[in-house]
Protein backbone atom coordinates (compact mmCIF):
# COMPACT_ATOMS: atom_id res chain seq x y z
CA UNK A 1 0.00 0.00 0.00
CA UNK A 2 1.03 3.76 -0.59
CA UNK A 3 1.78 5.34 2.56
CA UNK A 4 0.17 8.79 2.82
CA UNK A 5 2.68 11.68 2.48
CA UNK A 6 0.94 13.93 4.36
CA UNK A 7 -2.44 15.71 6.01
CA UNK A 8 -4.87 13.06 8.25
CA UNK A 9 -4.99 10.05 8.49
CA UNK A 10 -7.70 8.77 6.63
CA UNK A 11 -10.52 6.27 8.81
CA UNK A 12 -12.94 4.60 7.76
CA UNK A 13 -15.56 3.71 10.66
CA UNK A 14 -17.42 0.44 10.43
CA UNK A 15 -21.12 -0.22 12.40
CA UNK A 16 -22.82 -3.11 12.80
CA UNK A 17 -25.70 -5.25 15.13
CA UNK A 18 -27.80 -8.19 14.60
CA UNK A 19 -31.18 -8.12 15.72
CA UNK A 20 -30.10 -9.77 19.23
CA UNK A 21 -27.41 -7.11 20.01
CA UNK A 22 -29.99 -4.48 18.89
CA UNK A 23 -32.45 -5.75 21.63
CA UNK A 24 -30.15 -5.24 23.84
CA UNK A 25 -29.37 -1.17 23.36
CA UNK A 26 -26.38 -0.24 24.81
CA UNK A 27 -23.15 0.08 22.72
CA UNK A 28 -24.61 -2.52 20.37
CA UNK A 29 -27.24 0.04 18.66
CA UNK A 30 -25.94 1.40 15.23
CA UNK A 31 -26.26 5.09 16.72
CA UNK A 32 -24.04 4.44 19.29
CA UNK A 33 -21.52 2.78 17.48
CA UNK A 34 -21.62 5.86 15.27
CA UNK A 35 -21.13 8.44 17.95
CA UNK A 36 -18.46 6.63 19.68
CA UNK A 37 -16.55 6.11 15.90
CA UNK A 38 -16.98 9.73 15.09
CA UNK A 39 -15.76 11.55 18.31
CA UNK A 40 -12.62 8.87 18.46
CA UNK A 41 -11.60 9.77 14.95
CA UNK A 42 -12.30 13.74 15.66
CA UNK A 43 -9.89 13.51 18.72
CA UNK A 44 -7.50 11.73 16.71
CA UNK A 45 -7.12 14.57 14.24
CA UNK A 46 -8.17 12.16 11.78
CA UNK A 47 -10.13 12.49 8.46
CA UNK A 48 -13.79 10.46 8.45
CA UNK A 49 -14.12 9.28 4.69
CA UNK A 50 -17.04 6.99 4.93
CA UNK A 51 -19.47 4.87 6.59
CA UNK A 52 -19.95 1.55 6.76
CA UNK A 53 -23.14 -0.02 8.64
CA UNK A 54 -24.59 -3.79 8.37
CA UNK A 55 -27.36 -3.35 10.22
CA UNK A 56 -29.42 -7.11 11.44
CA UNK A 57 -26.24 -8.88 10.60
CA UNK A 58 -24.63 -11.60 12.18
CA UNK A 59 -21.49 -11.24 13.28
CA UNK A 60 -20.28 -15.07 12.21
CA UNK A 61 -21.29 -14.06 8.36
CA UNK A 62 -18.53 -12.55 6.48
CA UNK A 63 -21.11 -12.02 3.59
CA UNK A 64 -22.49 -8.26 4.44
CA UNK A 65 -23.06 -5.29 1.32
CA UNK A 66 -21.53 -2.95 3.35
CA UNK A 67 -18.12 -5.26 4.63
CA UNK A 68 -18.27 -6.13 0.94
CA UNK A 69 -18.06 -2.39 -0.12
CA UNK A 70 -15.77 -1.51 2.54
CA UNK A 71 -12.90 -4.56 1.20
CA UNK A 72 -13.42 -3.16 -2.05
CA UNK A 73 -12.51 0.49 -0.72
CA UNK A 74 -9.65 -0.87 0.75
CA UNK A 75 -8.03 -2.58 -2.06
CA UNK A 76 -8.52 1.41 -4.27
CA UNK A 77 -6.83 2.30 -0.90
CA UNK A 78 -9.26 4.45 0.04
CA UNK A 79 -8.08 5.12 3.77
CA UNK A 80 -5.76 4.03 5.77
CA UNK A 81 -6.89 2.73 9.39
CA UNK A 82 -10.50 1.15 10.23
CA UNK A 83 -12.46 2.54 13.06
CA UNK A 84 -14.71 -0.18 15.00
CA UNK A 85 -15.97 -0.27 18.53
CA UNK A 86 -15.64 -3.45 19.61
CA UNK A 87 -13.99 -6.38 17.69
CA UNK A 88 -17.26 -8.25 18.12
CA UNK A 89 -18.73 -5.36 15.99
CA UNK A 90 -16.33 -6.46 13.25
CA UNK A 91 -17.11 -9.78 13.44
CA UNK A 92 -17.33 -12.80 15.92
CA UNK A 93 -15.14 -15.67 16.65
CA UNK A 94 -13.18 -17.48 14.05
CA UNK A 95 -14.68 -15.04 11.15
CA UNK A 96 -12.90 -11.76 13.11
CA UNK A 97 -9.55 -13.80 12.41
CA UNK A 98 -10.63 -13.56 8.69
CA UNK A 99 -11.64 -10.06 8.51
CA UNK A 100 -8.69 -8.91 10.69
CA UNK A 101 -6.44 -10.42 7.85
CA UNK A 102 -8.54 -9.45 5.08
CA UNK A 103 -7.72 -5.73 6.26
CA UNK A 104 -4.01 -6.39 6.89
CA UNK A 105 -3.43 -7.73 3.28
CA UNK A 106 -5.06 -4.79 1.98
CA UNK A 107 -2.50 -2.23 4.73
CA UNK A 108 -5.73 -1.38 6.61
CA UNK A 109 -4.99 -0.39 10.42
CA UNK A 110 -7.81 -1.63 12.73
CA UNK A 111 -8.35 0.80 15.35
CA UNK A 112 -10.52 -0.53 18.37
CA UNK A 113 -12.23 2.05 20.67
CA UNK A 114 -13.14 0.15 23.63
CA UNK A 115 -10.95 -2.27 23.86
CA UNK A 116 -7.20 -2.03 23.94
CA UNK A 117 -4.64 -5.22 23.99
CA UNK A 118 -0.84 -4.41 24.90
CA UNK A 119 1.51 -5.89 22.61
CA UNK A 120 3.25 -8.19 25.27
CA UNK A 121 1.90 -11.91 26.10
CA UNK A 122 -1.09 -11.08 28.19
CA UNK A 123 -2.15 -8.55 25.70
CA UNK A 124 -2.28 -11.03 23.21
CA UNK A 125 -3.66 -13.67 25.33
CA UNK A 126 -6.37 -11.36 26.86
CA UNK A 127 -7.12 -10.81 22.89
CA UNK A 128 -7.92 -14.32 21.93
CA UNK A 129 -9.90 -15.15 25.07
CA UNK A 130 -12.23 -12.12 23.98
CA UNK A 131 -11.97 -13.75 20.44
CA UNK A 132 -12.97 -17.03 21.79
CA UNK A 133 -15.81 -15.61 24.17
CA UNK A 134 -17.79 -13.03 21.56
CA UNK A 135 -17.57 -16.60 19.11
CA UNK A 136 -19.42 -18.44 21.88
CA UNK A 137 -21.79 -15.55 22.20
CA UNK A 138 -23.98 -16.41 19.01
CA UNK A 139 -23.65 -20.23 19.77
CA UNK A 140 -25.15 -19.40 22.95
CA UNK A 141 -27.58 -17.37 21.28
CA UNK A 142 -28.37 -20.29 19.16
CA UNK A 143 -29.01 -22.70 22.23
CA UNK A 144 -31.13 -20.06 23.32
CA UNK A 145 -33.39 -20.13 20.72
CA UNK A 146 -33.40 -23.96 20.20
CA UNK A 147 -34.60 -24.36 23.40
CA UNK A 148 -37.23 -21.39 23.43
CA UNK A 149 -38.67 -23.02 20.10
CA UNK A 150 -38.78 -26.18 21.35
CA UNK A 151 -40.72 -24.99 24.12
CA UNK A 152 -42.98 -23.19 22.18
CA UNK A 153 -43.80 -26.20 20.28
CA UNK A 154 -44.69 -27.81 22.75
CA UNK A 155 -47.09 -25.51 24.24
CA UNK A 156 -48.67 -25.03 20.41
CA UNK A 157 -47.61 -21.24 20.34
CA UNK A 158 -47.05 -20.28 16.22
CA UNK A 159 -43.10 -19.82 15.43
CA UNK A 160 -43.62 -17.45 12.97
CA UNK A 161 -44.92 -19.22 9.68
CA UNK A 162 -48.12 -17.68 8.44
CA UNK A 163 -51.07 -19.79 9.53
CA UNK A 164 -52.37 -22.36 7.10
CA UNK A 165 -55.85 -21.07 5.68
CA UNK A 166 -58.63 -22.36 8.00
CA UNK A 167 -56.92 -21.18 11.24
CA UNK A 168 -55.66 -17.41 12.32
CA UNK A 169 -53.49 -16.47 15.37
CA UNK A 170 -54.70 -14.98 18.43
CA UNK A 171 -52.28 -13.87 21.36
CA UNK A 172 -52.14 -16.85 23.92
CA UNK A 173 -52.85 -14.78 27.22
CA UNK A 174 -51.85 -17.44 29.86
CA UNK A 175 -47.97 -17.14 28.26
CA UNK A 176 -45.89 -17.28 31.00
CA UNK A 177 -42.30 -16.42 30.88
CA UNK A 178 -42.52 -15.97 26.78
CA UNK A 179 -44.13 -12.63 27.80
CA UNK A 180 -42.07 -10.99 29.85
CA UNK A 181 -40.78 -7.50 30.20
CA UNK A 182 -41.90 -5.10 27.14
CA UNK A 183 -42.01 -9.00 24.67
CA UNK A 184 -45.49 -9.60 22.92
CA UNK A 185 -47.05 -12.22 24.19
CA UNK A 186 -46.83 -15.64 21.59
CA UNK A 187 -49.75 -16.92 19.32
CA UNK A 188 -51.96 -19.82 19.07
CA UNK A 189 -53.30 -21.10 16.54
CA UNK A 190 -57.31 -21.07 16.04
CA UNK A 191 -60.13 -22.02 13.95
CA UNK A 192 -61.24 -20.07 11.20
CA UNK A 193 -65.04 -21.17 11.06
CA UNK A 194 -65.74 -19.96 7.55
CA UNK A 195 -62.44 -20.86 6.33
CA UNK A 196 -62.43 -24.03 8.53
CA UNK A 197 -65.72 -25.16 6.56
CA UNK A 198 -64.14 -24.53 3.14
CA UNK A 199 -61.02 -26.93 4.14
CA UNK A 200 -63.29 -29.52 5.44
CA UNK A 201 -65.81 -29.73 1.96
CA UNK A 202 -62.25 -29.86 0.22
CA UNK A 203 -61.14 -33.02 1.86
CA UNK A 204 -64.77 -34.51 1.49
CA UNK A 205 -65.04 -33.69 -1.91
CA UNK A 206 -61.30 -35.30 -2.75
CA UNK A 207 -62.39 -38.00 -0.96
CA UNK A 208 -66.22 -38.36 -2.79
CA UNK A 209 -64.05 -37.66 -6.17
CA UNK A 210 -60.16 -38.70 -5.53
CA UNK A 211 -60.02 -35.58 -8.36
CA UNK A 212 -57.45 -32.80 -7.80
CA UNK A 213 -58.98 -30.83 -10.60
CA UNK A 214 -62.19 -31.16 -8.85
CA UNK A 215 -60.72 -29.54 -5.31
CA UNK A 216 -58.62 -27.00 -7.56
CA UNK A 217 -62.17 -25.83 -9.21
CA UNK A 218 -63.84 -25.78 -5.80
CA UNK A 219 -61.78 -23.51 -3.65
CA UNK A 220 -60.78 -21.50 -6.86
CA UNK A 221 -64.69 -20.91 -6.40
CA UNK A 222 -65.06 -20.66 -2.86
CA UNK A 223 -61.90 -18.45 -1.72
CA UNK A 224 -61.25 -16.50 -5.19
CA UNK A 225 -57.39 -17.37 -5.00
CA UNK A 226 -55.62 -18.75 -7.45
CA UNK A 227 -54.97 -22.75 -6.79
CA UNK A 228 -53.29 -25.18 -8.47
CA UNK A 229 -52.63 -28.66 -8.79
CA UNK A 230 -49.74 -28.37 -6.53
CA UNK A 231 -51.15 -25.75 -3.82
CA UNK A 232 -54.30 -27.91 -3.65
CA UNK A 233 -52.09 -31.11 -2.94
CA UNK A 234 -50.19 -29.17 -0.01
CA UNK A 235 -53.75 -28.32 1.31
CA UNK A 236 -54.96 -32.07 1.18
CA UNK A 237 -51.37 -33.64 2.49
CA UNK A 238 -51.11 -30.79 5.68
CA UNK A 239 -51.43 -32.56 8.69
CA UNK A 240 -51.90 -29.42 10.42
CA UNK A 241 -55.49 -29.64 9.79
CA UNK A 242 -55.90 -32.21 12.13
CA UNK A 243 -54.10 -30.74 15.10
CA UNK A 244 -50.54 -31.22 14.62
CA UNK A 245 -48.04 -28.53 14.57
CA UNK A 246 -44.70 -29.15 12.69
CA UNK A 247 -41.60 -26.92 13.01
CA UNK A 248 -38.41 -27.76 11.72
CA UNK A 249 -37.35 -30.66 13.90
CA UNK A 250 -39.62 -30.39 16.69
CA UNK A 251 -43.91 -32.43 16.28
CA UNK A 252 -46.34 -31.62 18.38
CA UNK A 253 -49.28 -34.02 17.48
CA UNK A 254 -52.34 -32.06 19.74
CA UNK A 255 -51.29 -28.77 19.40
CA UNK A 256 -54.39 -27.19 18.42
CA UNK A 257 -57.92 -28.06 17.85
CA UNK A 258 -58.54 -29.93 14.70
CA UNK A 259 -60.86 -28.88 11.33
CA UNK A 260 -61.22 -32.53 10.35
CA UNK A 261 -61.59 -35.63 11.86
CA UNK A 262 -58.97 -38.73 11.61
CA UNK A 263 -61.71 -40.84 9.79
CA UNK A 264 -61.07 -37.89 6.96
CA UNK A 265 -57.81 -37.57 7.04
CA UNK A 266 -57.44 -41.43 6.91
CA UNK A 267 -59.42 -41.74 3.76
CA UNK A 268 -57.58 -38.55 1.82
CA UNK A 269 -54.62 -40.33 2.83
CA UNK A 270 -55.02 -43.35 1.52
CA UNK A 271 -56.61 -41.88 -2.09
CA UNK A 272 -53.69 -39.60 -2.24
CA UNK A 273 -50.77 -42.10 -1.70
CA UNK A 274 -53.00 -44.69 -4.31
CA UNK A 275 -52.51 -41.88 -7.18
CA UNK A 276 -48.95 -41.91 -6.41
CA UNK A 277 -48.12 -45.62 -6.43
CA UNK A 278 -51.05 -45.66 -9.82
CA UNK A 279 -48.71 -43.67 -11.41
CA UNK A 280 -50.60 -40.72 -11.56
CA UNK A 281 -48.14 -38.41 -9.77
CA UNK A 282 -45.83 -36.77 -11.91
CA UNK A 283 -43.04 -38.69 -12.71
CA UNK A 284 -39.07 -38.24 -13.83
CA UNK A 285 -38.44 -37.88 -17.35
CA UNK A 286 -36.94 -41.18 -18.49
CA UNK A 287 -33.43 -41.38 -19.16
CA UNK A 288 -32.22 -40.94 -22.76
CA UNK A 289 -30.79 -44.08 -23.90
CA UNK A 290 -30.90 -43.02 -27.76
CA UNK A 291 -27.07 -43.45 -29.54
CA UNK A 292 -25.87 -39.99 -30.23
CA UNK A 293 -22.65 -40.46 -32.52
CA UNK A 294 -21.62 -37.03 -33.24
CA UNK A 295 -22.30 -35.67 -29.43
CA UNK A 296 -19.94 -32.79 -29.20
CA UNK A 297 -19.41 -32.39 -32.73
CA UNK A 298 -22.36 -30.30 -34.08
CA UNK A 299 -22.38 -26.36 -34.10
CA UNK A 300 -24.35 -23.93 -35.06
CA UNK A 301 -22.72 -20.96 -36.66
CA UNK A 302 -25.84 -18.55 -35.96
CA UNK A 303 -25.83 -18.64 -32.29
CA UNK A 304 -21.99 -19.66 -31.93
CA UNK A 305 -22.78 -22.81 -29.74
CA UNK A 306 -22.77 -26.56 -29.79
CA UNK A 307 -25.87 -28.19 -30.34
CA UNK A 308 -26.74 -30.43 -27.56
CA UNK A 309 -28.13 -33.77 -27.48
CA UNK A 310 -32.22 -33.81 -26.24
CA UNK A 311 -35.16 -35.99 -26.71
CA UNK A 312 -38.82 -34.32 -27.18
CA UNK A 313 -41.71 -36.63 -26.45
CA UNK A 314 -44.25 -36.64 -29.12
CA UNK A 315 -47.58 -38.57 -29.71
CA UNK A 316 -45.86 -41.30 -31.24
CA UNK A 317 -43.06 -41.74 -29.12
CA UNK A 318 -39.68 -39.94 -28.28
CA UNK A 319 -37.80 -37.80 -31.06
CA UNK A 320 -34.03 -37.45 -30.50
CA UNK A 321 -32.69 -34.16 -31.58
CA UNK A 322 -29.64 -32.25 -31.94
CA UNK A 323 -30.44 -28.75 -30.29
CA UNK A 324 -28.64 -25.60 -30.25
CA UNK A 325 -28.03 -24.60 -26.45
CA UNK A 326 -28.84 -21.19 -26.47
CA UNK A 327 -32.04 -21.58 -28.38
CA UNK A 328 -32.83 -24.27 -25.57
CA UNK A 329 -32.53 -21.47 -23.14
CA UNK A 330 -34.25 -19.25 -25.24
CA UNK A 331 -31.84 -16.98 -25.39
CA UNK A 332 -31.60 -16.13 -29.31
CA UNK A 333 -33.87 -16.57 -31.92
CA UNK A 334 -32.08 -19.11 -33.57
CA UNK A 335 -33.25 -20.03 -37.13
CA UNK A 336 -32.08 -23.71 -37.02
CA UNK A 337 -33.20 -24.31 -32.89
CA UNK A 338 -32.89 -28.20 -33.66
CA UNK A 339 -31.64 -30.84 -35.99
CA UNK A 340 -33.36 -34.78 -35.82
CA UNK A 341 -30.38 -37.32 -34.83
CA UNK A 342 -31.06 -40.34 -36.52
CA UNK A 343 -31.85 -38.07 -40.15
CA UNK A 344 -28.08 -36.24 -39.73
CA UNK A 345 -26.40 -39.92 -38.77
CA UNK A 346 -28.34 -41.63 -41.74
CA UNK A 347 -27.15 -38.26 -44.37
CA UNK A 348 -23.67 -38.31 -43.31
CA UNK A 349 -22.93 -41.77 -43.64
CA UNK A 350 -24.75 -42.29 -47.19
CA UNK A 351 -22.90 -38.88 -48.20
CA UNK A 352 -19.51 -41.25 -47.56
CA UNK A 353 -21.09 -44.05 -49.36
CA UNK A 354 -21.17 -41.91 -52.73
CA UNK A 355 -18.12 -40.50 -52.37
CA UNK A 356 -16.49 -43.84 -52.29
CA UNK A 357 -18.81 -45.08 -55.23
CA UNK A 358 -17.50 -42.23 -57.45
CA UNK A 359 -13.83 -41.78 -57.70
CA UNK A 360 -13.95 -38.04 -59.55
CA UNK A 361 -15.44 -36.61 -56.47
CA UNK A 362 -12.79 -38.97 -54.13
CA UNK A 363 -10.26 -37.27 -56.69
CA UNK A 364 -11.29 -33.57 -55.39
CA UNK A 365 -11.42 -34.63 -51.87
CA UNK A 366 -7.98 -35.65 -52.43
CA UNK A 367 -6.76 -32.70 -53.52
CA UNK A 368 -8.76 -30.76 -51.13
CA UNK A 369 -6.84 -32.83 -48.20
CA UNK A 370 -3.42 -32.35 -49.50
CA UNK A 371 -3.51 -28.90 -49.12
CA UNK A 372 -3.44 -29.28 -45.18
CA UNK A 373 -1.04 -32.05 -45.33
CA UNK A 374 2.37 -30.67 -43.74
CA UNK A 375 4.66 -29.26 -46.40
CA UNK A 376 7.31 -32.05 -47.28
CA UNK A 377 10.34 -32.38 -46.43
CA UNK A 378 13.22 -31.62 -48.42
CA UNK A 379 15.11 -34.84 -48.12
CA UNK A 380 16.96 -33.99 -51.84
CA UNK A 381 18.72 -31.00 -50.55
CA UNK A 382 19.75 -32.93 -47.22
CA UNK A 383 21.09 -35.86 -48.58
CA UNK A 384 22.93 -34.12 -51.08
CA UNK A 385 24.61 -31.89 -47.60
CA UNK A 386 25.38 -35.59 -46.39
CA UNK A 387 27.02 -36.97 -49.64
CA UNK A 388 29.18 -33.57 -49.63
CA UNK A 389 30.29 -34.29 -45.70
CA UNK A 390 30.40 -37.85 -46.58
CA UNK A 391 33.44 -36.35 -49.54
CA UNK A 392 35.51 -34.37 -47.02
CA UNK A 393 35.19 -36.87 -44.19
CA UNK A 394 37.35 -38.99 -46.99
CA UNK A 395 39.73 -36.42 -47.74
CA UNK A 396 40.36 -35.69 -44.19
CA UNK A 397 41.40 -39.19 -43.78
CA UNK A 398 42.95 -39.82 -46.94
CA UNK A 399 45.45 -36.70 -45.79
CA UNK A 400 46.04 -38.15 -41.96
CA UNK A 401 47.25 -41.16 -43.52
CA UNK A 402 49.45 -40.05 -46.11
CA UNK A 403 50.77 -37.78 -42.85
CA UNK A 404 51.49 -40.67 -40.72
CA UNK A 405 53.59 -42.44 -43.51
CA UNK A 406 55.78 -39.78 -44.20
CA UNK A 407 56.30 -38.53 -40.50
CA UNK A 408 59.24 -38.66 -38.11
CA UNK A 409 57.53 -37.02 -35.70
CA UNK A 410 55.55 -38.98 -32.71
CA UNK A 411 52.26 -40.93 -34.40
CA UNK A 412 50.00 -40.61 -31.13
CA UNK A 413 47.86 -37.64 -31.97
CA UNK A 414 47.30 -38.51 -35.78
CA UNK A 415 46.14 -42.25 -34.95
CA UNK A 416 44.37 -40.24 -32.44
CA UNK A 417 42.50 -37.76 -35.34
CA UNK A 418 42.25 -40.45 -37.93
CA UNK A 419 39.80 -42.78 -35.15
CA UNK A 420 38.16 -39.20 -34.95
CA UNK A 421 37.36 -39.02 -38.31
CA UNK A 422 36.22 -43.15 -38.66
CA UNK A 423 33.93 -42.17 -36.12
CA UNK A 424 32.41 -39.71 -37.98
CA UNK A 425 32.30 -41.04 -40.97
CA UNK A 426 30.13 -44.12 -39.45
CA UNK A 427 27.69 -41.68 -38.09
CA UNK A 428 27.63 -39.71 -41.16
CA UNK A 429 26.70 -43.15 -43.46
CA UNK A 430 23.97 -43.68 -40.92
CA UNK A 431 22.63 -40.25 -41.35
CA UNK A 432 22.56 -40.91 -45.53
CA UNK A 433 20.77 -44.68 -45.04
CA UNK A 434 17.76 -42.58 -42.85
CA UNK A 435 17.67 -40.18 -45.61
CA UNK A 436 16.88 -42.91 -48.17
CA UNK A 437 14.62 -44.94 -46.01
CA UNK A 438 12.41 -41.74 -45.22
CA UNK A 439 12.21 -40.80 -48.66
CA UNK A 440 11.16 -44.44 -49.64
CA UNK A 441 8.43 -44.56 -47.34
CA UNK A 442 7.14 -41.56 -48.37
CA UNK A 443 7.23 -42.54 -52.27
CA UNK A 444 5.35 -45.83 -50.84
CA UNK A 445 2.84 -43.93 -48.46
CA UNK A 446 1.96 -41.70 -51.10
CA UNK A 447 -2.47 -40.92 -51.06
CA UNK A 448 -3.96 -43.48 -53.61
CA UNK A 449 -7.64 -42.22 -54.55
CA UNK A 450 -8.98 -46.19 -55.43
CA UNK A 451 -7.20 -47.19 -52.30
CA UNK A 452 -9.25 -44.75 -50.29
CA UNK A 453 -12.38 -45.89 -52.25
CA UNK A 454 -12.12 -49.07 -51.75
CA UNK A 455 -11.32 -48.72 -47.66
CA UNK A 456 -14.12 -45.83 -47.83
CA UNK A 457 -16.65 -48.63 -49.62
CA UNK A 458 -15.86 -51.13 -46.41
CA UNK A 459 -17.53 -48.42 -44.07
CA UNK A 460 -21.43 -49.32 -44.90
CA UNK A 461 -20.71 -52.82 -43.82
CA UNK A 462 -18.83 -52.18 -41.09
CA UNK A 463 -22.09 -50.04 -39.91
CA UNK A 464 -24.48 -52.01 -40.28
CA UNK A 465 -22.53 -55.35 -38.47
CA UNK A 466 -21.64 -53.19 -35.82
CA UNK A 467 -22.85 -52.22 -31.77
CA UNK A 468 -24.04 -48.98 -30.81
CA UNK A 469 -21.17 -47.81 -29.44
CA UNK A 470 -18.77 -49.02 -32.24
CA UNK A 471 -20.97 -46.53 -34.50
CA UNK A 472 -20.26 -44.40 -32.22
CA UNK A 473 -16.48 -44.76 -32.32
CA UNK A 474 -16.21 -45.46 -36.17
CA UNK A 475 -18.57 -41.47 -36.41
CA UNK A 476 -16.28 -39.75 -33.70
CA UNK A 477 -13.09 -41.00 -36.03
CA UNK A 478 -14.60 -39.91 -39.28
CA UNK A 479 -16.37 -36.83 -38.58
CA UNK A 480 -14.34 -33.51 -36.78
CA UNK A 481 -16.82 -31.16 -37.03
CA UNK A 482 -20.31 -30.14 -38.08
CA UNK A 483 -22.16 -26.78 -38.53
CA UNK A 484 -25.64 -26.33 -39.51
CA UNK A 485 -26.37 -23.47 -41.11
CA UNK A 486 -30.10 -24.06 -41.50
CA UNK A 487 -32.50 -26.87 -40.60
CA UNK A 488 -31.67 -28.64 -43.85
CA UNK A 489 -28.45 -27.44 -44.79
CA UNK A 490 -24.92 -27.75 -43.06
CA UNK A 491 -20.98 -27.48 -43.63
CA UNK A 492 -19.02 -30.75 -41.93
CA UNK A 493 -15.47 -31.42 -41.57
CA UNK A 494 -14.20 -35.49 -42.07
CA UNK A 495 -11.34 -37.02 -41.78
CA UNK A 496 -10.28 -37.98 -45.32
CA UNK A 497 -6.34 -39.13 -44.28
CA UNK A 498 -3.82 -38.99 -41.30
CA UNK A 499 -3.42 -35.14 -40.52
CA UNK A 500 -5.47 -34.28 -43.48
CA UNK A 501 -9.17 -33.73 -42.71
CA UNK A 502 -11.15 -32.58 -45.38
CA UNK A 503 -12.59 -28.82 -44.39
CA UNK A 504 -16.54 -27.63 -44.81
CA UNK A 505 -17.57 -30.05 -47.10
CA UNK A 506 -20.89 -29.02 -48.28
CA UNK A 507 -23.78 -31.31 -46.22
CA UNK A 508 -27.37 -29.97 -47.81
CA UNK A 509 -30.17 -31.13 -49.74
CA UNK A 510 -30.04 -28.34 -52.33
CA UNK A 511 -26.83 -29.45 -53.76
CA UNK A 512 -25.16 -25.62 -53.10
CA UNK A 513 -21.62 -24.87 -54.59
CA UNK A 514 -19.11 -25.55 -52.65
CA UNK A 515 -15.86 -24.02 -51.66
CA UNK A 516 -13.67 -24.06 -54.83
CA UNK A 517 -13.79 -28.20 -54.66
CA UNK A 518 -16.66 -30.25 -55.45
CA UNK A 519 -19.04 -30.75 -52.72
CA UNK A 520 -20.07 -33.75 -50.59
CA UNK A 521 -23.46 -33.50 -50.52
CA UNK A 522 -26.24 -33.64 -47.41
CA UNK A 523 -29.74 -34.84 -47.90
CA UNK A 524 -31.20 -33.90 -44.73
Amino acid sequence: MAKQKSGPVRYASYLRCSTDDQAHGDFTTIDTQRDINTRHIAERGGTLTRIYADEGRSGTNLKRPDWQALLRDAEAHLFDRLCVTYMSRLARGEAYHIAEYLLHERGVEIELVREHFTPDLAGHVSKQMTILMDGMYPKMVSQWTRTKMEQMVARGYCCGHMPAIGYRKVHVTDAGEFARGDKEPPKRPVVNSQEADIVRRAFELFVQTGSYPEVVDYLRASTGRMWTFQTAARLIRNDAYRGVQRFGEWVNAAAHEPIISEELWTQARSIDEGKREAGRAPKAHPKDCFPYHVRGLVFCPHCGCRMTPAGHAGRTGTVSYYECLKALKKLTDCPVRRVNASTLHDSILREIERAASHPTRMHALVREAAKVLPEPEDLVAEYRLVDRRLVDIDRRIARCQEAIEVSASPLAPLVQRLEVLHVERAETEARSREIETRGGDRRKHRPDVDAICKLWGRIPDLWNAATDDERTELMQALVIRVEMSEKEKGACDIALMPQAPVHWLELNSCMGAGRGFEPLTFGL
